[in-house]
C-alpha cells in the first residue's frame, strides 16, 4: 500500500481548526512547523494573559485505525478525519463509498489520555478512532468555555 503524503492536509486541518476558533471569537495562531507536540494556541481579547494550546492531528480516510501521540502536551486534541474514502479495512460499496463531510472531535487533553493505550514499544500512545466518542465531535465551545471561564 503506498503510504500517503498528508502534510498539505495535516496543515490544512490545523488553518481549520483556526477558521472556526477565529469565528468564535478567538484570537488564534500557529507555532512554528515541528515545535514539539503543539500546533495552535488560541485566546480571547479581553483574557491576553491566558490561552490554551492545542495538538492537532489529521486523519485521511473515514476507517483510519489509530490516532497516535508521543506526549500529552497541551489542553486539547483536535482530531480531523476528513472522510476521503476508505484506504484500510472497509471496502467501498455502492452505497457508502467512504466519503462525506469530516469529523472534527475536540477532546480535553484529560479525556484523550484516558482513551489512550501505549504502543507494545512503549514510545508512543495511541487512541483508536473507533474510540472517539461522539459526544466530543464539533464542540469547539469547550475551548471558548475553558478561556472564558
Amino acid at each position: 500500500m503506498v503510504r500517503l503524503n498528508s502534510s498539505a492536509p495535516a496543515e490544512g486541518a490545523e488553518k481549520l481548526v483556526e477558521a472556526e476558533l477565529s469565528l468564535l471569537g478567538l484570537i488564534t495562531g500557529q507555532y512554528p512547523r515541528n515545535y514539539p507536540g503543539i500546533d495552535l494556541f488560541a485566546f480571547t481579547p479581553e483574557r491576553k494573559d491566558r490561552r490554551v494550546d492545542i495538538q492537532v492531528k489529521y486523519r485521511h480516510a473515514r476507517d483510519s485505525g489509530t490516532v497516535d501521540l508521543s506526549e500529552f502536551l497541551g489542553d486539547f486534541l483536535v482530531v480531523v478525519r476528513g472522510n476521503q474514502g476508505y484506504r484500510y479495512r472497509k471496502s467501498a460499496s455502492e452505497k457508502d463509498d467512504g466519503f462525506g463531510p469530516r469529523d472534527v472531535w475536540i477532546l480535553p487533553m484529560q479525556i484523550a489520555r484516558q482513551l489512550s493505550t501505549q504502543s507494545p514499544n512503549g514510545r508512543r500512545w495511541r487512541i483508536r478512532c473507533a474510540d472517539l466518542p461522539s459526544e466530543y465531535l464539533n464542540r469547539f465551545d469547550l475551548i471558548v468555555e475553558m478561556l472564558r471561564d
